[in-house]
Parts: C-alpha cells; sequence; structure tokens
C-alpha cells in the first residue's frame, strides 16, 4: 500500500461521475477507507492498490481501478475503468475546489428557500443584545481572512449570531468578499435546557426564552443578523452540524451549489465525541489549504477530540506558517495552532 498517495487523498472531497459527463454522486475519501457522502453496492470503500485508487464492493472486489491522475486547477482529477463493464475509462473522481460561479448566499437562497427566505420574518421585537459575548476574536478573523481570502465561510454553531456577525464587521471593513452560512438547529444545548427554568425563576437572562414550548433561538438570530446590517452577507441554515455539512456536500455534488467553503468555525457541539464526528464531516467538506477554526479549547470534551482528530490527518504545514506569520499569537500544541481558547487546523492542498 502507498501510503503518500492514501495520505495524500484521504479527506478529500469528489464529484463523482462517468468521463461522458454524468453525474452519478458526491464523495469524501475517510482515512478508515469508508466513502462518506455516496453509497452503493460497487463503491462500498476505498484503498491503494499498486500504487493506484481502487473502489471495491462490500465483498471486497475491485470494481474501479483509477489508472490516471493529474492535478487541474489546484485540485486532483482521477480517471479509471470501471472493471464490470470492461476495457477502457469510464468513471471520472473531479476534487471540489474553492472556485464558485455565483455568490454563496444567492445559490442556497434559491435552492434552500425560492423566494421565501428567512430575512423576510425578521422582527425587531426579538432583537437580544444580553447574550454575553463571543469568544471568536476579531485579530483572528482578520488573520484568516487576509490570509486565506475565503468566499465561503462556514460556521457550525451560531446561536443569537454573535461569531457571525463579528466575521462580518471584519470582513467589511477589510473590504473582503467574504459570505457566511451558519449551521444551526436553533434549540439549544443540553445546559441550556437544564438552566432555563432556574434562570427565569432568578429574573436572569435566558438562553432559550421559550415561547409556547420553543426555543426563540431563531428568531432572536434573524432579528439581531438584521439589525447588524449584515443580512446581505449571512444566511441561516437551521440544522444539526451533520445534517447541514451533508446537505451541502448533497448540493455539490448534484451541481446545484458551486462553491465549497474555505473557512469552517466549529462551535457546535462539546460534549465527548460529539465534537470528533462534526471534525470528521466538517474535514472532509472543506477545501484544501482552508481552515477549520474553533473555539472552547478549554473544554475537556472539545480539546481531546480535537487532538484525536489532528493524529488521523494530513496538515499544510506551509500554510501553518504563512498563518503564524500573519497572527504571531497563534501558538502550536500537538499540531494545532492555539491562540486564547481559538483553535485552528490547515487543510493539506
Amino acid at each position: 500500500m502507498s501510503m503518500n498517495l492514501s495520505e495524500e487523498l484521504m479527506w478529500r472531497t469528489f464529484r463523482f461521475g462517468r468521463v461522458c459527463g454524468e453525474l452519478i454522486g458526491a464523495l469524501t475519501l475517510r482515512p478508515d477507507g469508508t466513502l462518506s457522502g455516496y453509497r452503493s453496492d460497487n463503491e462500498r470503500s476505498w484503498a491503494i492498490k499498486n500504487d493506484k485508487l481502487v473502489f471495491l464492493r462490500g465483498d471486497g472486489a475491485v470494481t474501479t481501478i483509477f489508472n490516471q491522475i493529474k492535478r487541474e486547477r489546484g485540485g486532483y482529477v482521477l480517471t479509471g475503468e470501471f472493471l464490470p463493464r470492461g476495457p477502457g475509462p469510464w468513471h471520472m473522481l473531479t476534487e471540489f475546489i474553492d472556485e464558485p460561479r455565483g455568490g454563496v448566499i444567492s445559490q442556497l437562497s434559491l435552492e434552500l428557500y425560492g423566494t421565501d427566505t428567512p430575512k423576510l420574518y425578521s422582527e425587531s421585537r426579538y432583537r437580544d443584545d444580553g447574550y454575553p459575548h463571543t469568544n471568536l476574536l476579531p485579530d483572528v478573523v482578520k488573520s484568516v481572512l487576509d490570509t486565506i481570502r475565503p468566499r465561503f465561510w462556514l460556521e457550525c454553531g451560531s446561536m443569537l449570531g454573535g461569531s457571525a456577525i463579528r466575521v462580518a464587521d471584519v470582513a467589511k471593513c477589510a473590504n473582503a468578499s467574504t459570505e457566511i452560512v451558519c449551521v444551526d438547529p436553533f434549540t439549544g444545548d443540553v445546559n441550556m435546557w437544564a438552566w432555563e427554568q432556574p434562570r427565569k425563576r432568578a429574573g436572569e437572562w435566558q438562553f432559550l426564552r421559550l415561547e409556547g414550548g420553543r426555543p426563540t433561538i431563531f428568531e432572536r438570530f434573524l432579528a439581531n443578523v438584521v439589525a447588524a446590517g449584515h443580512a446581505d452577507m449571512i444566511l441561516p441554515l437551521p440544522a444539526t452540524c451533520s445534517v447541514g455539512v451533508e446537505l451541502l456536500r448533497r448540493l455539490l455534488g448534484e451541481q446545484r451549489l458551486c462553491s465549497v467553503p474555505s473557512v469552517i468555525y466549529l462551535d457546535s457541539a462539546h460534549e465527548p465525541d460529539e465534537t470528533f464526528l462534526e471534525l470528521q464531516s466538517c474535514w472532509g467538506l472543506l477545501a484544501p489549504g482552508g481552515v477549520l477554526l474553533g473555539d472552547d479549547w478549554g473544554w475537556d470534551a472539545v480539546r481531546t477530540d480535537v487532538l484525536r482528530f489532528r493524529k488521523l490527518v494530513k496538515v499544510d504545514n506551509t500554510g501553518y506558517e504563512r498563518l503564524q506569520a500573519r497572527h504571531q499569537r497563534f501558538s502550536e500544541i500537538e499540531g494545532v495552532l492555539i491562540d486564547r481558547g481559538q483553535w485552528a487546523l490547515v487543510k493539506a492542498q
């Protein structure tokens, strides 16, 4: 087995199709040999055999051999034979790179909401400045924007919009053409539900602020984003991280979205093993050379999962150097960049 080729291809996300141009789906090559985002009897897993990428059936039999590999516009393109069909090129893998043909928000608004976009339902009475803070640091945001110049910034875990609004503030000051998609179910976490009634009885600010037994986090998110003047560059996607990421992967595979995120800010799961699962999902969607950024390094569950994940992935050392040169407060702990509770990984090119 060629470890170099295996390490080079793992975690990359591809459009899977035929040489005639027909699309089959989108998939990510995961380190455990499975294919994320796509499932078929003929393509159940992947491996490197004789220095070539192959797809295998469930019984381990090889079905496709990718015997040609090249790079175009920064991404890998592989062409191979589908053995049940016979000799000759048949299947293609084309890596997704961050090369949008239109605005992310306009595309997703149309695909997800049609003309009935969420910002039409913003109500100023829900504006809420009571949330204590966002931990996302403006100078970290500025450094990432200057280094990566992302057009698509994906956020998983948005709460009332504080971190997205901060990114938008910094991006507009820097004249950056960055658009932000916020994936969050807007239903609160374990602590928020456990604290809700005790805080209400004590007359304190409430995370959920229930109405009819349902959290009003989404309504407050919309009101805060509109009040901040950023409805033009922030779009919510009310779903869990895993659902949101897989939906974006599907839209990419169906050519209904033409850009992958080059920055993903992860501030969602905080329970043991939850962050690890979200890291896996987000890393597969992230553009090569992109930054996976997160919060709450001080939480044991988050820190443990990030360090465990870092041991499994290949990072871009040059990207680390560029980011550290731009933001000298970053220190490195076991291969993870750290600054005041924020952590960052740069995906290999």
